[in-house]
């Protein structure tokens, strides 16, 4: 079972190879793996 919580929208998180970006931020229980947080990213203008 994976259990997701606390989902957040960070905007303008710089990245080292190109524009800033939007991400999208959850934290993660699962009973398979030691990762506590997911999350993916999209440049910034595509944030909305």
């Amino acid at each position: 079972m994976i259990i997701l919580s606390n989902l957040r929208l960070e905007r303008n998180v710089p990245f080292a190879y190109g524009k800033p970006q939007a991400r999208i931020v959850c934290d993660m229980e699962a009973g398979f793996t030691g990762v506590r947080q997911f999350w993916f990213s999209v440049d910034d203008e595509y944030g909305g």
